[in-house]
């Protein structure tokens, strides 16, 4: 007996070092899967209220307002002008003949006549970390308030949202609100979240 546990001896303490670093591994994933889950989570919730807010005209050029976003992105790293993430709120719009018609065009002369563009768009936090993909009309094109006037985005072909089909079909005269949030995480990983009103 004795000479068969004196040759098992320190057996066990071998496995313990073998096994211990699978476990330390397997517990990092554990960890920071569930705070990826976690932030994806807070960056769905914030794209959501954001959309909400400014589809009930929420004015997000008044600084207060975007405070507001600000306040609720707690560990999310989103800042007025910088950070770690953005939060791009887009307004779109069907055009159609009446639109044409109002603004002095005949539908034929038209440039945008049967295609949604971007009519207002506000940028919170790091405006150089993420483009929508869904239009990219200039950002001279937009007024202080983040409206575009319609001389703009009747005729300019550059403020068209031609992707914007892929998420909602649009008839003529209607608007679309789209929320999207992109964040960049301590991990290395980004998150994208959007939502379509």
């Amino acid at each position: 007996m004795r000479t068969r546990s004196t040759l098992q001896s320190g057996s066990s303490i071998l496995e313990f070092a073998i096994v211990i670093p699978l476990f330390t591994l397997m517990l990092y994933g554990v960890f920071t899967t569930g705070m990826s889950i976690s932030k994806a989570q807070q960056v769905s919730t914030l794209t959501r209220e954001a959309g909400t807010m400014f589809l009930r005209f929420v004015d997000f050029s008044i600084p207060g307002n975007q405070a507001l976003l600000i306040r609720q992105a707690s560990g999310l790293g989103l800042m007025e002008g910088g950070g770690n993430g953005v939060i791009v709120l887009s307004a779109f719009k069907m055009i159609g003949e009446g639109d044409c018609i109002a603004g002095g065009f005949e539908p034929r002369n038209c440039p945008n006549f049967g295609y949604p563009v971007v009519v207002k768009r506000h940028l919170i936090g790091n405006k150089e970390l993420f483009k929508s993909t869904f239009g990219a009309p200039e950002a001279a094109f937009f007024e202080e308030n983040g409206t575009m006037p319609a001389s703009k985005y009747l005729t300019d072909t550059g403020c068209r949202a031609e992707k914007l089909d892929t998420l909602v079909a649009l008839a003529a005269g209607e608007n679309a609100y789209l929320s999207e949030g992109f964040f960049r995480t301590p991990e290395n990983s980004t998150i994208y979240q959007r939502a379509i009103f």
